[in-house]
């Protein structure tokens, strides 16, 4: 008996041992690769190695390195110079979930990666603004909302803290903006709807209409062509709901320039505005064939005035 026993204590030490230089194998394999988890899988393997004085070391192998690796989150609750943290910590470092709470007033809460917000979370700026949304590399960064604190609401693009790319911004007013944005402007393409039924679209420039775009009135009045600073301007043209149609220059939304007017009654003009109105030299064509050729001051003609008729008589008039 006493042989039997020896003999089987032996063959229990030898296979611990060969399991050992296994484990030890391994360890040394992920050494060689600068994984930090050998060093922890050491120190269990220790703790395992005490409690059960090598008679059980088989049980190393149900261990998943994984598990290892999320048991050094920790919950704390610590105070940086601008603020408070409550929440997970890894290696010192804010990583996983938390809340920091800033000495300024500002307040966040969400993901966290390297002591930067990163991820889905929500920032309450103590100037009664909110976003929720994604961050990148501590910043607001991909999709998101904003609520400002006079209740303009943009839902969108976020690029580096600011609106950046595609989005709708309705505004407190009723207003609706959807399109691009660069550096927190609408500038790009893009389509307002006003709460009176107005709708333009077109061309943005740092907030304001500038380029070509269209606007179609509430009251029926379409016009389509060059903006500048928020203003009709340039070369376009105006269709009215009485049937007159404008082709030609503007200057602040009124006809300033070189321009034609077509009336609904056949009758044509061509020449120079001014202030919205025929000023200058100008040509009228009538329906009848008859040309009217002279001067206009406020729409209506002065001095002199050469009537060439469709049957070629000449006739000059003076008003």
């Amino acid at each position: 008996m006493g042989r039997r026993s020896n003999k089987r204590k032996y063959k229990e030490n030898s296979d611990n041992q060969n399991e050992m230089k296994k484990l030890k194998s391994k360890i040394k394999n992920y050494e060689k690769k600068g994984i930090e988890v050998a060093k922890k899988l050491k120190q269990v393997i220790i703790k395992i190695h005490k409690k059960a004085k090598m008679n059980d070391i088989s049980s190393l192998k149900n261990i998943k390195l994984h598990e290892i690796k999320n048991n050094n989150s920790t919950k704390e609750e610590k105070n940086y110079k601008d603020g408070k943290y409550i929440g997970q910590v890894l290696n010192g470092k804010r990583e996983g979930k938390g809340i920091m709470c800033y000495k300024n007033g500002d307040r966040y809460e969400g993901n966290w990666k390297n002591s930067k917000k990163e991820g889905k979370g929500i920032f309450y700026f103590n100037q009664g603004i909110i976003y929720e949304g994604n961050f990148k590399n501590g910043l607001i960064s991909g999709n998101g909302k904003l609520y400002d604190c006079f209740g303009n609401v943009y839902k969108g693009d976020f690029k580096k803290n600011e609106m950046n790319g595609n989005g709708l911004l309705i505004f407190i007013n009723g207003d609706r903006y959807e399109g691009d944005f660069r550096n927190n402007e609408m500038n790009g393409k893009g389509k307002m709807i006003f709460i009176n039924g107005d709708i333009y679209e077109g061309d943005w420039r740092r907030g304001k209409r500038n380029g070509k775009g269209m606007i179609n009135f509430s009251n029926g009045n379409r016009y389509e062509g060059q903006w500048r600073n928020n203003k009709i301007n340039g070369k376009g043209v105006a269709h009215f709901r009485n049937g007159l149609r404008y082709e030609g220059e503007w200057k602040n939304e009124k006809a300033e320039g070189k321009g034609i007017t077509y009336y609904k009654n056949g009758d044509r003009y061509e020449g120079d505005f001014r202030n919205g109105s025929r000023e200058g030299k100008g040509i009228i064509y009538r329906n009848s064939g008859d040309m009217e050729i002279g001067n206009f001051i406020e729409g209506k003609p002065v001095g002199k005035i050469k009537i060439i008729k469709k049957n070629g008589e000449v006739e000059i008039i003076e008003n």
